[in-house]
Protein backbone atom coordinates (compact mmCIF):
# COMPACT_ATOMS: atom_id res chain seq x y z
CA UNK A 1 0.00 0.00 0.00
CA UNK A 2 1.98 2.95 -1.21
CA UNK A 3 0.14 6.02 -2.38
CA UNK A 4 1.58 9.00 -4.19
CA UNK A 5 -1.50 11.18 -4.43
CA UNK A 6 -1.48 14.96 -4.49
CA UNK A 7 -3.53 16.74 -1.83
CA UNK A 8 -6.15 18.10 -4.23
CA UNK A 9 -6.52 14.96 -6.32
CA UNK A 10 -9.27 13.43 -4.16
CA UNK A 11 -11.21 16.39 -2.74
CA UNK A 12 -14.02 14.28 -1.22
CA UNK A 13 -11.63 12.34 1.02
CA UNK A 14 -10.01 15.42 2.52
CA UNK A 15 -12.96 15.95 4.91
CA UNK A 16 -12.99 12.29 6.01
CA UNK A 17 -11.29 10.79 9.05
CA UNK A 18 -8.56 8.22 8.82
CA UNK A 19 -9.43 5.91 11.70
CA UNK A 20 -6.86 3.68 13.36
CA UNK A 21 -7.30 1.31 16.29
CA UNK A 22 -3.98 1.20 18.10
CA UNK A 23 -4.83 -1.33 20.81
CA UNK A 24 -7.60 -3.53 22.08
CA UNK A 25 -6.41 -3.07 25.68
CA UNK A 26 -8.83 -1.25 27.94
CA UNK A 27 -9.04 -0.45 31.63
CA UNK A 28 -12.85 -0.51 31.67
CA UNK A 29 -15.22 -3.43 31.43
CA UNK A 30 -18.19 -1.75 29.77
CA UNK A 31 -20.79 -4.39 28.95
CA UNK A 32 -21.89 -2.56 25.79
CA UNK A 33 -18.40 -2.21 24.27
CA UNK A 34 -17.34 -4.19 21.20
CA UNK A 35 -13.80 -4.45 22.62
CA UNK A 36 -15.09 -6.82 25.30
CA UNK A 37 -15.74 -9.44 22.60
CA UNK A 38 -12.06 -10.30 22.74
CA UNK A 39 -11.65 -10.29 26.53
CA UNK A 40 -8.45 -12.13 27.32
CA UNK A 41 -7.11 -11.65 23.79
CA UNK A 42 -5.49 -8.25 23.44
CA UNK A 43 -3.39 -6.88 20.66
CA UNK A 44 -1.65 -3.64 19.85
CA UNK A 45 -0.62 -2.21 16.53
CA UNK A 46 3.14 -2.11 15.93
CA UNK A 47 4.33 1.50 15.93
CA UNK A 48 6.01 1.22 12.52
CA UNK A 49 2.77 -0.05 11.00
CA UNK A 50 0.80 2.80 12.58
CA UNK A 51 3.29 5.26 11.10
CA UNK A 52 3.00 3.62 7.69
CA UNK A 53 -0.81 3.66 7.75
CA UNK A 54 -0.87 7.31 8.76
CA UNK A 55 1.66 8.31 6.08
CA UNK A 56 -0.26 6.45 3.38
CA UNK A 57 -3.52 7.97 4.57
CA UNK A 58 -2.02 11.44 4.43
CA UNK A 59 -0.69 10.79 0.94
CA UNK A 60 -4.17 9.61 -0.08
CA UNK A 61 -5.65 12.92 1.04
CA UNK A 62 -6.85 12.37 4.61
CA UNK A 63 -6.38 15.36 6.92
CA UNK A 64 -8.28 14.26 10.02
CA UNK A 65 -6.84 11.44 12.12
CA UNK A 66 -9.00 9.39 14.48
CA UNK A 67 -7.29 7.25 17.15
CA UNK A 68 -9.32 4.63 18.95
CA UNK A 69 -8.98 1.34 20.77
CA UNK A 70 -9.73 -0.23 23.41
CA UNK A 71 -8.20 2.62 25.35
CA UNK A 72 -5.57 4.39 23.24
CA UNK A 73 -3.99 6.00 26.32
CA UNK A 74 -2.79 2.50 27.29
CA UNK A 75 -0.79 2.22 24.06
CA UNK A 76 2.79 3.16 24.92
CA UNK A 77 3.54 4.84 21.57
CA UNK A 78 0.48 7.11 21.40
CA UNK A 79 2.34 10.38 21.90
CA UNK A 80 4.99 9.35 19.37
CA UNK A 81 2.25 8.62 16.84
CA UNK A 82 0.56 11.96 17.50
CA UNK A 83 3.87 13.75 16.92
CA UNK A 84 4.26 11.80 13.69
CA UNK A 85 0.79 12.63 12.31
CA UNK A 86 1.08 16.31 13.11
CA UNK A 87 4.53 16.37 11.49
CA UNK A 88 2.96 14.79 8.40
CA UNK A 89 0.48 17.67 8.28
CA UNK A 90 -2.78 16.25 9.64
CA UNK A 91 -5.03 19.14 10.71
CA UNK A 92 -6.88 17.49 13.56
CA UNK A 93 -6.63 14.40 15.74
CA UNK A 94 -9.68 12.87 17.37
CA UNK A 95 -8.94 10.67 20.37
CA UNK A 96 -11.54 8.20 21.63
CA UNK A 97 -10.88 7.64 25.32
CA UNK A 98 -12.96 6.67 28.30
CA UNK A 99 -11.26 9.56 30.10
CA UNK A 100 -10.30 7.64 33.21
CA UNK A 101 -6.58 7.96 32.49
CA UNK A 102 -6.65 11.69 31.82
CA UNK A 103 -4.64 13.47 34.48
CA UNK A 104 -2.67 16.69 34.66
CA UNK A 105 0.51 15.18 33.17
CA UNK A 106 -0.92 13.43 30.14
CA UNK A 107 -3.43 16.17 29.34
CA UNK A 108 -0.56 18.64 29.31
CA UNK A 109 1.43 16.32 27.02
CA UNK A 110 -1.58 15.83 24.74
CA UNK A 111 -2.15 19.57 24.54
CA UNK A 112 1.43 20.10 23.37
Amino acid sequence: MNFAVKENSIPAIIEENLGIEVTTLCNSLCSHCFARAGVGEHSSLPFDLAKQISAEGYAAGYRYFHVTGGEPLLWDRLLDLLDHVFNLGFKTVFLNTNGTLLNRDNTRRLAQ
